[in-house]
């Protein structure tokens, strides 16, 4: 096997529509870090391209599908320069909000700050290898069969949430649609219960919010600094409680899981990094591209071949 034709689809095996490579169902970045994990060593190249308006040969949909390639070889080679790790500028929000408050709000702040975990690598924050290794552990929810099961679950919470605004004529769509879909979902999967939803919309706001240099009041950063210390509690005490009583959610494979290289289970101490990544909630210069991989895998070893098909489960035609 000497070359791939790396394109996109919408769709599903022999009912699909062609797409560019970064306008389909399937995971390319995921995709092209598995091909070069399972070591093929050959080319990695577009195959057909949409039509465009203005572009009869193609020639402009494959400049940008080839550039789409080399782009996301060189990000996916170079984690120091595209990294995933803003800690540090989490860290330097926190320092923004605290430069504007009075040394006791500060005192008190940093005393609450104290209660949380220190700080660890998640799923938003961490490069390969670490990445993998906890991503890994929660891939068998996120299957392609897994997400067409909740594809009506899914679709009863839009209805639901559409209803309870529809009479109103007018609404801020942010406040009544976009946050509490997907929260909602989260804290479904993860394992919260319905009491303590709103808990947990309050917890994921607050923590998305360190994203942004806004300053607070005095009361409210204590406050939020409180709700943090509160919602990682929250979190991993679901996860030692579903190890007690295990159920069909992400806080229960949590509970399940071992990491084998620290031979500790994902929980305190110390604590787990995966379930506070889950409240929060997304490369040579050669011309010869070496990554890829096939829809062969007789063509593999029985361990790559194996490695490859738990991970290219992500491409729902597979």
């Amino acid at each position: 096997i000497f070359n791939v034709h790396f394109r996109n689809i919408r769709g599903r095996f022999l009912k699909f529509e062609e797409t560019f490579p970064d306008d389909g169902d399937i995971d390319m970045p995921r995709a092209l870090r598995t091909y070069r994990e399972v070591g093929f060593d050959g080319m990695v190249m577009p195959d057909h391209v949409p039509q465009i308006v203005g572009d009869p040969g193609g020639q402009k949909g494959f400049a940008f599908c080839f550039g789409y390639i080399q782009a996301l070889m060189q990000v996916l080679r170079d984690t120091d320069t595209y990294s995933s790790n803003f800690g540090p500028f989490l860290n330097g929000t926190r320092q923004h909000w605290l430069e504007t408050a009075p040394a006791p709000v500060r005192e008190k702040f940093l005393a609450i700050a104290g209660q949380m975990f220190p700080p660890v690598d998640t799923l938003l924050t961490a490069d390969p290898p670490t990445h993998r290794k906890y991503r890994s552990q929660v891939d068998r929810v996120f299957t392609a069969g897994n997400v067409r099961k909740m594809e009506p679950y899914i679709q009863q919470i839009i209805n639901e949430t559409i209803d309870s605004f529809i009479d109103q004529g007018e609404v801020d769509f942010m406040h009544a649609f976009a946050l509490p879909v997907p929260l909602r979902i989260i804290a479904d999967r993860l394992g919260v219960a319905p009491e303590d939803r709103p808990f947990f919309y309050e917890g994921a706001t607050v923590a998305a919010s360190g994203l942004r240099l806004t300053v607070h009041s005095d009361d409210e950063l204590l406050r939020r600094a409180q709700v943090m210390v509160d919602l990682q509690n929250y979190m991993v005490g679901l996860v030692e409680a579903r190890r007690k009583d295990p159920r069909d959610d992400m806080c229960t494979i949590l509970g399940e899981v071992r990491l084998e290289d620290e031979d500790r289970p994902v929980t305190r101490p110390p604590p787990a990094p995966s379930a506070g990544a889950c409240c929060c909630c997304a490369r040579t210069r050669k011309s010869r591209n070496s990554w890829s991989a096939t829809r062969r895998p007789s063509a593999l070893s029985a361990r790559k071949r194996c490695a490859w098909r738990r991970r290219c489960r992500a491409c729902p035609a597979w």
